[in-house]
């Protein structure tokens, strides 16, 4: 049976004087990029587009707020790639987005 994973995509690998804006969980699929969730922590607005995808905001600390997704079905020869896209700030700075890409294979439960 296989397992059920979950990818997360955070700021909580920030450096400290990093405050994140928005966050943008993604999946890649033939070259292009499918948008799962986003998160406007300015407005704290949360907007999901997969039935198990999810948003968390930590109102003390915005690097510890995420977006989130559920994966179901996935066999363990299949492989799906993630990214995370994190738009920051830093004072006295520009803006800056910090992306990163995630393999993720099935395995049994």
């Amino acid at each position: 049976m296989p397992a059920i994973l979950e990818v997360e995509c955070s700021g909580s690998t920030l450096s400290g004087d990093a405050d994140p804006l928005s966050m943008a969980l993604f999946e890649k699929t033939r070259g292009q990029d499918r948008v799962l969730a986003t998160l406007n922590l300015k407005n704290k607005e949360c907007s999901t587009t997969d039935v198990f995808t999810s948003c968390v905001i930590d109102e003390k600390n915005s690097r510890k707020s995420s977006v989130k997704v559920l994966l179901l079905g996935l066999s363990q020869k299949e492989t799906r790639v993630y990214g995370c896209d994190v738009t920051t700030l830093k004072s006295g700075d520009r803006p800056a987005i910090t992306s990163w890409l995630l393999n993720v294979t099935g395995s049994r439960a």
